[in-house]
């Protein structure tokens, strides 16, 4: 049985799929499962914080040219593309404001 982050879609894991999608415009997880050519429920598994299966890590780096696997289950920069990696990067500031804006009341 998979095991889930118990930081759910808030899991490192989440936010740098939520982070490729939105540095590679993106627009939603259903576009997103498209390109990579599996259902949205395989894809929305590691989204909601469920481990990241090497398949669709696979079709992930394939789809995303430069991108490779250290990054996706580590965050490990190291072997991305500068542009690639600036997009990011970009992407998770950006996703960090949005969710900070949700959280104030």
């Amino acid at each position: 049985m998979a095991t889930k982050d118990p930081a759910g879609k808030n899991s490192d894991l989440a936010q740098r799929l939520r982070a490729v999608m939105l540095a590679e415009g993106i627009p939603t997880q259903d576009a997103f499962a498209a390109k990579l050519g599996v259902e949205k429920k395989r894809l929305n598994n590691p989204m909601v914080g469920y481990t990241l299966s090497v398949d669709l890590a696979m079709r992930i780096r394939n789809a995303v040219p430069g991108m490779t696997r250290d990054w996706l289950y580590e965050g490990d920069e190291t072997g991305l593309p500068v542009g690639l990696r600036d997009r990011l990067r970009e992407a998770a500031v950006r996703l960090k404001a949005t969710a900070g804006r949700s959280m104030a009341v």
